[in-house]
């Protein structure tokens, strides 16, 4: 698979085996801080945060 330019992975902190869960676009959210937190939440119900805008 081909990866665009711009866009790099971010697993630091995201489970890496039988990880078997869809990410609703409306189950995303940021918070105006700096650096920017970043939330989300999953069709299992794990919920995931990132306090310096995605890097962990």
């Amino acid at each position: 698979m081909e990866r665009a330019a711009n866009f790099l992975p971010q697993n630091k902190g995201l489970p890496q085996q039988n990880a078997f869960a869809g990410i609703y676009r409306k189950g995303i959210a940021t918070d105006a801080r700096n650096p920017a937190g970043i939330y989300f939440g999953t069709n299992t119900g794990k919920l995931f945060g990132s306090a310096d805008e995605g890097d962990s």
